[in-house]
């Protein structure tokens, strides 16, 4: 079984704090793009007190699958 800390661990172990520049932008690690397949159009999501910057195609195929899944049945069931 595997413990909280060890799953914090994996996902916050390539976390990177970013602080705007006087015009509000912050620049994002090449890993971080490279990862999430960063380029041109980019979406940016709250999650939470978190935000979430997605490859906006990648973003739009994840928000179809959640809306499709298990992110619709939940709101049938709860009768959003």
């Amino acid at each position: 079984m595997v413990k909280s800390r060890d799953v914090q661990r994996f996902l916050y172990a390539t976390a990177v704090e970013a602080s705007p520049d006087k015009q509000g932008r912050i620049l994002l690690p090449a890993n971080l793009r490279q990862h999430a397949k960063l380029e041109k159009d980019v979406t940016v999501i709250g999650v939470g007190r978190h935000a979430e910057i997605w490859n906006t195609q990648a973003w739009q195929q994840m928000n179809e699958r959640l809306r499709s899944g298990p992110i619709a049945a939940a709101m049938e069931e709860l009768e959003f």
